[in-house]
């Protein structure tokens, strides 16, 4: 009898630890699922997931984790992993070689050059202390303005700006609406020469650019408000050239000269300086000027494509799902990626930077970046990178658990209708349960 006690409570003990364990210390396949299925904001469109454990090399859980998806600004975190490769502690900002009393120079696709907050000077205190008479070449750029799979009406809108060879003040202009129905004020002072009155009622819009030039339009309304507004401007050698010309006081001439083995490259800013910011703002601009750079480092030319092409044979490999990679900021929707290639990504990017450098560049839940609204709590535990397009939103990162493991996740969501509020919610109570029970 005491025997057959003591299996009983033996019996009883082991039922209660499991159930402890996958209470406290884990979620069941069952309850995972649970927690999908039950989430109405899950219903009615595509949802991918997948969550690993780095420590024990095992996935923890997957929901349709072999299906690709569009991953809109995930894309972004493709380009830091080639920049960590490719990159050292600094960015190349300029090529040039000295030609007697001239010099002559090549943009490298740097996007800090006058980027606010981003430029340390460098290349602008090089040129406007040069006494040699100055030559600008593009004569290196085979680059597209636009990437594969852009909207043809993003021309006109700040997170789309073009991709040049030498980016100026983010490729954008800013300009100030006065409310009063005056001509606006352009920053650069040197865009306000391209600002007129609408012609005619073509432009709907209280301030608009001209699809293929560089020409803005303003309609003089005193009912429009005060308003500051960013718009592209288009790239041409000739406008780099009077810009440069305007903001360096002195003459900037246009030669197509090849670039050559001899020239000299002149860096520029701290590399982690524009990984963060790209990483935590979602800069678009920074991403794709990123990628072209990335090309002028493998080879003597500016061309996006040709460093995607470099980096599929070199580093991508041995991800389990072949990644359709077609851009540098995820703004196409041709970029098609599986959740468990994003967790070989993730993983990969986890063996190359330190935890503590790669958490301060990642946004951080209720404290920094894209995601400071969201996931709140007394310390950071989500560190990730948000994807956002029309019909498609995307979180993909690292989660600090209770326990102290560091888990990487990946959540996709393609093709539903409506602001995606309900799923962001969603997508926090399950990264919330993560963090409880594991």
């Amino acid at each position: 009898m005491q025997k057959h006690f003591t299996s009983i409570l033996f019996f009883c003990l082991a039922i209660l630890i499991c159930s402890c364990s996958v209470g406290k210390k884990g979620i069941s396949s069952k309850q995972f699922r649970t927690l999908i299925d039950e989430s109405t904001a899950f219903n009615q469109h595509n949802t991918g997931f997948a969550l690993y454990d780095p420590e024990k090399d095992r996935m923890l859980h997957g929901f349709n984790s072999h299906q690709y998806y569009v991953p809109a600004s995930n894309t972004k975190l493709f380009t830091f992993y080639a920049g960590l490769h490719l990159l050292g502690d600094s960015v190349p900002g300029l090529r040039y070689m000295e030609q007697g009393d001239s010099l002559v120079f090549w943009g490298t696709g740097d996007p800090s050059f006058l980027y606010p907050d981003s430029d340390n000077g460098r290349v602008y205190n090089f040129l406007k202390e040069q006494k040699k008479t100055l030559y600008f070449s593009d004569d290196n750029d085979m680059s597209v303005r636009k990437g594969p799979g852009w909207s043809w009406d993003w021309y006109g809108l700040a997170f789309a700006p073009e991709v040049t060879p030498f980016p100026i003040n983010s490729n954008v202009i800013k300009f100030s609406l006065s409310g009063k129905g005056e001509k606006p004020a352009a920053s650069p002072l040197f865009f306000n020469r391209y600002i007129d009155e609408q012609p005619s009622r073509d432009y709907q819009s209280t301030l608009a650019r001209a699809l293929d030039d560089n020409a803005y339009y303003y309609r003089r309304d005193e009912d429009v408000r005060a308003a500051t507004r960013y718009i592209p401007f288009k790239y041409s050698p000739q406008m780099v050239t009077g810009f440069l010309e305007d903001t360096l006081l002195k003459p900037v001439n246009y030669a197509r000269v090849p670039l050559t083995g001899s020239a000299k490259t002149l860096m520029s800013v701290p590399s982690d300086s524009l990984y963060k910011r790209m990483l935590q703002k979602s800069d678009n601009m920074i991403a794709e000027q990123l990628l072209l750079m990335y090309s002028g480092i493998i080879s003597d030319t500016l061309n996006s494509r040709m460093a995607i092409r470099y980096f599929q044979d070199s580093l991508l490999l041995d991800f389990p799902d072949e990644p359709q990679w077609s851009d540098g900021s995820g703004l196409s929707k041709y970029n098609l990626f599986t959740p468990r290639t994003m967790i070989h990504l993730l993983k990969a990017i986890q063996q190359m930077v330190p935890e503590e450098r790669l958490f301060a560049m990642l946004p951080a839940g209720g404290e920094s970046g894209t995601i400071k609204n969201l996931y709140k709590a007394e310390q950071p535990y989500v560190f990730a990178k948000t994807g956002t397009l029309s019909n498609t939103t995307a979180l993909s990162g690292y989660i600090k658990t209770s326990t102290g493991k560091t888990l990487l996740f990946c959540f996709f969501h393609n093709n539903f209708v409506g602001d995606s509020a309900s799923l962001k919610r969603s997508m926090e109570e399950v990264l919330r349960e993560v963090r409880d029970r594991y």
